[in-house]
């Protein structure tokens, strides 16, 4: 992935949670050590992954976890969480038996990678894609963005 279709990326995630935020309080998975502020984001996801890199590098973040039920705890209510697959795409992101739940309970904005169930019930079995193209015509995310036809490289479902 580039550096701008990182950054398109990035605003999709962003504009699909519909929120904004104000600064970053830490990066520690230590839930003693975070004092979260209004509209900020929380993520469960390694150091490594690739969009966590890019958020924390453009856009403020309050705190990364290593464990989805700390993340949903420390989130504040109302506030977003994004919970990022570690092992994409061999293994779905396993959540806990409880987590639409808390989420709900929260009224927490969630954008989960490759979850294992929904709240409707388990995904499917993971499978490679045929056609891994998307177009894009709306100028939602900005003028500057204009119509984009976007291949998806080693797309995986469910």
């Amino acid at each position: 992935m580039n550096r701008m279709e990182g950054q398109a990326l990035v605003i999709l995630l962003l504009g699909i949670l519909s929120m904004s935020c104000n600064r970053a309080i830490s990066t520690s998975s230590d839930a003693t050590l975070i004092t979260q502020q209004p509209n900020s984001i929380s993520i469960y996801a390694d150091e490594s992954n690739d969009l966590y890199q890019l958020v924390k590098a453009g856009l403020p973040i309050s705190a990364r976890f290593d464990n989805i039920d700390l993340a949903v705890e420390s989130t504040l209510g109302g506030g977003t969480l994004l919970v990022l697959a570690k092992a994409y795409p061999q293994e779905k992101t396993t959540l806990p038996k409880d987590f639409y739940g808390r989420v709900k309970e929260k009224k927490l904005k969630v954008f989960v990678e490759f979850p294992d169930r929904l709240p409707s019930g388990p995904t499917g079995i993971i499978m490679d894609t045929e056609k891994e193209r998307f177009v894009v015509t709306s100028d939602f995310f900005g003028a500057e963005m204009g119509s984009w036809i976007l291949w998806m490289l080693g797309c995986t479902n469910m």
